[in-house]
């Protein structure tokens, strides 16, 4: 039986029940407050207020009985939205049953609030989860100040992964799987312990980090929205925008989604938006990251630089692959073109760091191919379709080792939050005869199973990888076979 109807067509997010009332809140912010019995009542939370509440991603609720109709307590947590005033989102209390609310932020450095527990033998004792914050929050005073409390949990996306290639034992990484939940870790022990830093710009989130080689004080950060900003003061800044990817007539999301330097001249860096048109899509600095340039006409989805040969690279995208020898100022195809419509693109690329005419590519559909006479002229080569990791998921990224003599391959596969399928689980996989069987090393990832990068440790690279998520932070894989 329908017993309350908005007509606002927008999705309910909590319920919940005192000794007096029915609460009510949309997604929106809205909150209705209704008798129990007889489902009378009205809002009380209006988003149209100017002073109100609102709301962007999931609402939460927490609310206690008081003594009587009056004396309810309700907290309400939200995310945030940029649009308005900070002092209209975040977490908020009422001990009038929603007659009127406070925001309680006090000592929280984070203003999206994803839980919220309260003692049920002492509502002064609360705490909070803070997607954008330092996770969670303890108050013993109702609300009215707040300590961080996490105690080295984290439970973080590691799309921003990197490591220091002249200091194995710097790794930054970044929390952040959408704009405005930005937190970033640094470690300087190998992972040991994390410092957290904020993101560079605000409301925005990192997709990727570079560290400069000849000074780690240089560090260059890739935002969902806002380009390549960089410090020159180490992960603390301040940061200053380098450049923002060109809007498009329908503009997708312009993420930099790798930052990635030349492997003999360290100056030269390139940056990856895959979601971009041609010229909008890779940008090149011949100067640790100063200044970018957009390289006209050439899509890229992932490149790989050449282990030996300074402004030699391999790119992929949705139609082909392709070789330059000068940073992409010019190229020239590889022949996989005519994998590229059943596959869907291409989505990863490695170049074999000891064998250079060994390149694998990992598709959008799960397919893996790779050629064994690779040359930078990108003449006579021979593309082989070996078989496929997982079937109907994304080859997010590909690695080689070399060890014991041969090439080890590594696929790291992505299918978002759904695809669970068989023959189509996400993970992490290995093939020890050259991509013929693949054999799953997902096993001990936990809590998460989406694969997002693997890096090689650049003091162990045959034996040791850094296994970044999507979600459930970072992994570290030791593999001896």
């Amino acid at each position: 039986t329908e017993v309350f109807n908005s007509a606002s067509g927008i999705r309910i997010d909590a319920i919940a029940f005192t000794t007096n009332w029915l609460y009510i809140a949309y997604t929106t912010g809205d909150i209705y407050r209704l008798h129990p019995a007889t489902f009378a009542g009205g809002l009380i939370n209006d988003t149209s207020v100017g002073t109100s509440i609102v709301n962007k991603n999931n609402l939460r609720l927490f609310v206690k009985s008081g003594a009587t109709n009056a004396t309810d307590l309700v907290l309400v947590g939200t995310s945030g939205n940029s649009t308005v005033a900070a002092t209209r989102y975040g977490l908020f209390k009422s001990t009038d049953s929603g007659a009127s609310f406070t925001q309680i932020m006090n000592g929280m450095s984070g203003n999206f609030i994803f839980s919220i527990a309260v003692d049920p033998s002492d509502a002064n004792r609360m705490l909070v989860g803070s997607g954008n914050g330092r996770g969670v929050y303890r108050s013993t005073d109702g609300g009215a100040s707040w300590t961080a409390a996490s105690n080295n949990i984290y439970s973080n996306a590691s799309t921003g992964l990197t490591q220091n290639p002249s200091q194995a034992s710097h790794l930054l990484i970044s929390s952040s799987a959408g704009g405005g939940f930005g937190t970033n870790f640094e470690s300087f022990d190998g992972g040991a312990t994390w410092a957290r830093f904020d993101d560079p710009t605000t409301d925005d989130g990192v997709f990727s980090f570079d560290i400069d080689p000849s000074n780690a004080s240089n560090i260059l950060a890739g935002t969902m929205t806002k380009g390549v900003w960089r410090s020159t003061n180490g992960s603390s800044g301040p940061w200053t925008q380098i450049f923002v990817p060109a809007a498009a007539a329908v503009a997708p999301i312009k993420y930099i989604y790798r930052l990635i330097r030349d492997k003999v001249t360290s100056s030269k860096v390139y940056a990856v938006v895959p979601t971009g048109a041609a010229g909008n899509s890779l940008f090149y600095s011949s100067d640790s990251g100063q200044s970018f340039t957009a390289r006209a006409g050439v899509v890229a989805w992932a490149i790989a630089p050449h282990p030996y040969m300074g402004g030699a690279a391999v790119g992929v995208n949705g139609a082909d692959a392709f070789v330059t020898t000068d940073s992409f100022a010019t190229t020239s195809s590889l022949g996989l073109a005519g994998y590229a419509a059943a596959e869907g693109g291409f989505s990863s690329v490695a170049v074999n760091p000891t064998n250079s005419a060994e390149v694998i590519v990992g598709g959008s559909s799960g397919g893996f191919y790779k050629t064994t006479n690779f040359d930078t002229s990108a003449a006579g080569i021979t593309w082989t379709k070996m078989t496929s990791p997982a079937t109907a998921i994304q080859l997010v990224d590909v690695a080689i080792a070399n060890r014991g003599g041969r090439s080890v391959y590594y696929a790291v596969t992505f299918g978002g939050q759904t695809s669970f399928a068989a023959n189509s689980t996400v993970g992490f996989f290995r093939s020890l005869d050259g991509g013929s069987t693949w054999t799953s090393i997902t096993t001990g990832a936990w809590p998460c199973t989406i694969g997002w990068r693997l890096l090689a440790d650049v003091a162990s690279p045959s034996t040791t990888f850094y296994a970044g998520l999507w979600s459930g932070g970072l992994l570290k894989l030791v593999d001896y076979d």
